[in-house]
């Protein structure tokens, strides 16, 4: 059980934001609210990490919750956007994480998710980090939704086709992915200097 879950001031800290496909989970957000980003639900949770067991805990804010706070629903996800923010990103090649696999992929594509890798595609909120990397690339990004958990980046630049995306995400999503972390079915694209686009 998430310490104080009925006080607001103490869990505010631990909010944290769950990126899910509406369509999918059409039945939980019905009594969860959110907030569109993009084409997905963007919904509002606490997070606890145990000190000593390092067991994550995690309680969804439904309604109830929220009328328990007493608090808009519009500053309870802004302190919950601004904590995914606050958080260090973890960034890397997808190359680190399959030369133990050996498996190999053509495309140069960069894992994006969070220090736990829980419901890490949530960082698709930071637009200032993608802003720096577009500035760094030089050019746009195409951001794959490989689950709720991580996201994979890859300059435009490279010229995948997509084909070859389209079909990342097909074989993720119906090979190694239970139905509730699957995130999207189609690439989203963040425009350098002007933000998203899908």
């Amino acid at each position: 059980m998430i310490d104080k879950l009925h006080i607001y001031e103490d869990v505010k800290d631990k909010l944290t934001l769950r990126l899910m496909d509406p369509v999918r989970n059409a039945g939980f957000l019905e009594t969860h609210p959110y907030k569109e980003f993009l084409d997905l639900a963007a919904v509002v949770a606490v997070r606890q990490i145990q000190d000593i067991s390092k067991i994550i805990q995690i309680c969804n804010v439904d309604d109830d919750l929220m009328r328990l706070w007493g608090r808009s629903f519009d500053e309870v996800y802004e302190q919950a956007r601004v904590n995914v923010i606050s958080e260090t990103p973890v960034f890397m090649p997808m190359s680190d994480l399959l030369k133990d696999l050996e498996v190999q992929s053509d495309l140069p594509l960069y894992v994006l998710t969070n220090d736990i890798c829980m419901d890490g595609a949530n960082r698709m909120i930071d637009k200032g980090f993608l802003e720096s990397l577009s500035e760094i690339w030089k050019e746009d990004i195409f951001v794959i939704p490989s689950s709720v958990h991580e996201v994979l980046l890859i300059p435009v630049g490279e010229k995948p086709s997509e084909d070859e995306m389209s079909a990342i995400i097909r074989e993720v999503n119906g090979t190694v992915l239970a139905p509730k972390e699957v995130l999207s079915d189609h690439v989203y694209t963040y425009k350098r200097g002007s933000g998203w686009v899908w």
